[in-house]
């Protein structure tokens, strides 16, 4: 079931909310447990590309670039679709699992013409196609085959220095696949809320460090034209460090979105305000930290932007100042995501109205200088039948912008397609949000829990 269309030139993209269509899963997968939905939906590009290539003709040649994309769920449904007692729908039967992951991969292939006269040799090279492959869901499974409830990543209830309380979990919501090609490693850092299970208000960050992720990776060559990459999550080993006050706490936490700034190279994180009694009426706030402090969980690297209009110490600023709400705009938001775009030019952060039902983009031209820029707030989409539905106990949650599924980036298609030779410069987003619900909703209705994608152009 599709979304209305929005303010802007928006539309429901229904080939990506297909990915994870539930009857079409439990048709297609293998697994004895079905993944049957998650919120948070985050997806990361792993740096772990290969490239192969082949010459088709003396003048045609084709070049296949594979691409793996980290899914992040937090809270999950994993079983089985059975039919109800009477026989007249189909139902979930599931049990809940505090975070999973998927992989997906993501195919371009690159054409190259070319043409050889008596004189010259002219080389076409425009021709582009990408596309993806099925995501391939994980799943936490115990020793009989049942559902972990813990989930892939799981605190180390025994370290007080971790986790504050032996109901805590994750929810791992953002996070960026860093590599280091002189010392031939990676580490992927992902950032978790740590609530507990008797106070979900009472959130914490936690930093889990997964290095060398190349080691769990596996080359496939499925034929002589198309190698694929094969990870597996299951077989991944880490380590966690939490957030002390006053880098993280019961007022606020980092990590709803994690960028590297091409500006000044520092790793940028998008918090959250946690002090509301709604776990979901959230203030939006931003932290920077080197890449060699962000590896080494050295927090005393990390600046804030502070209340007085500057990057400040943590502590400093929480102390004298206060952290600056990004956002002059009379509401709040529910988690986000970050990302710049190449073609407007534009930093673009994707905001969910808390409580509400629609989408605001805000556009903002630089990070780094001192005095923060001011943001150009536009809203852009309203979220339609059936998911604004508030006397049913619906809301809508976690917008997260999909980069590999936009047109944000000139990498991806060529200049003139999007009309950068004139006036009218554009380029189209692509965001998820997810959806929740009463229990039993989630129980019966398979378009409830699980991401919602649309795309939106943007006009500068």
């Amino acid at each position: 079931m599709s979304p209305v269309t929005g303010l802007l030139n928006c539309q429901s993209r229904d080939d990506l909310n297909n990915y994870f269509d539930l009857l079409r899963i439990n048709q297609s997968s293998i697994s004895s447990l079905k993944w049957m939905g998650g919120d948070i939906s985050t997806s990361i590009p792993l740096s772990l590309q290969t490239t192969t290539s082949t010459t088709t003709s003396t003048t045609t040649s084709t070049t296949t670039t594979v691409t793996p994309y980290l899914w992040l769920f937090g809270d999950t449904c994993g079983g089985h679709l059975t039919q109800s007692g009477d026989g007249s729908s189909i139902v979930k039967k599931f049990q809940f699992t505090s975070n999973t992951v998927a992989i997906q991969n993501m195919l371009t292939t690159t054409t190259t013409t070319t043409t050889t006269t008596s004189t010259s040799t002219l080389t076409t090279d425009n021709e582009r196609e990408t596309s993806f492959d099925e995501p391939q869901f994980y799943l936490p499974l115990n020793h009989d085959g049942s559902l972990n409830s813990q989930g892939i990543f799981v605190p180390p209830h025994n370290a007080t220095n971790v986790c504050p309380s032996p109901h805590c979990k994750y929810w791992c919501i953002s996070g960026i696949h860093l590599t280091n090609p002189q010392q031939a490693d990676d580490t992927l850092v992902l950032f978790c809320q740590t609530p507990t299970q008797t106070d979900l208000a009472s959130q914490y960050t936690t930093v889990v460090y997964i290095n060398n992720i190349t080691s769990s990776a596996t080359l496939l060559s499925t034929s002589n034209t198309l190698t694929d990459v094969a990870i597996n999550p299951l077989a991944w080993t880490y380590q966690s460090t939490y957030l002390p006050s006053p880098y993280s706490g019961h007022d606020y936490g980092w990590g709803t979105s994690l960028v590297k700034n091409h500006e000044d190279g520092l790793i940028y994180l998008v918090g959250q305000n946690n002090s509301h009694s709604n776990l979901f009426d959230i203030g939006i706030y931003l932290a920077r930290i080197s890449e060699q402090d962000l590896l080494a969980s050295n927090w005393l690297g990390m600046q804030v932007f502070c209340n007085n209009g500057q990057w400040m110490d943590v502590e400093l600023c929480v102390t004298t100042h206060g952290l600056n709400n990004l956002i002059g705009f009379p509401s709040s938001y529910t988690e986000t995501s970050l990302v710049y775009s190449d073609i407007i030019q534009q930093w673009v952060l994707i905001l969910l109205d808390t409580g509400g039902n629609t989408v605001y983009t805000a556009l903002t031209p630089i990070l780094s200088q001192p005095t923060f820029p001011t943001w150009k707030v536009v809203p852009i989409y309203d979220i339609g039948a059936p998911f604004n539905n508030k006397s049913a106990g619906l809301f809508n949650y976690a917008a997260k912008i999909h980069t590999q599924f936009s047109t944000l980036s000139t990498s991806q298609l060529d200049q003139h397609e999007h009309g950068l030779n004139n006036n009218n410069i554009s380029a189209t987003i692509v965001f998820s949000f997810n959806t929740n619900g009463p229990f039993n909703d989630l129980t019966t209705d398979l378009d409830i829990y699980h991401p919602h994608f649309v795309e939106c152009q943007l006009d500068v």
